[in-house]
């Protein structure tokens, strides 16, 4: 798509830490967006954990990939089993998506920080941890 390849562009042309405020900056304007589309869709003032786990799915499904959730006890993980970005930008739209995740569930549920996982051979992981440490 036009805005991954963008994204990628820039990712390469900018500092490592410079990208990583940017795509911080992105995910959580485009998380706080998202997160009003869901709460008029669920008609709510705020989202549940089953909501918002249901919400990143979709949000998988509206970008062409298929994300699997999983609720845990104090996360929820998040497994990209499709990406629906090119090899060559999925660290930075993960990176932009996990500010995404993060603020939907900061906005809903009072914390949150996500982590992306990569390993090798599998799947990209985002887990977004809901309680402090």
């Amino acid at each position: 798509s036009f805005f991954s390849k963008m994204i990628s562009n820039i990712a390469m042309k900018m500092p490592e830490n410079e990208f990583k405020e940017l795509s911080e900056k992105v995910g959580i304007s485009l998380g706080e967006e998202i997160n009003q589309m869901y709460l008029k869709f669920n008609e709510v003032e705020k989202l549940n954990i089953d909501q918002i786990s249901n919400a990143y799915e979709d949000i998988g499904k509206k970008l062409n990939g298929n994300f699997k959730s999983k609720i845990g006890s104090n996360k929820i993980s998040v497994e990209i089993v499709q990406n629906p970005f090119e090899q060559s930008n999925a660290k930075a739209m993960s990176r932009i998506l996990s500010a995404v995740f993060a603020k939907i569930a900061a906005l809903n549920l009072g914390y949150a920080r996500a982590v992306v996982a990569e390993e090798m051979d599998k799947n990209i992981v985002i887990d977004v941890y809901l309680k402090k440490d």
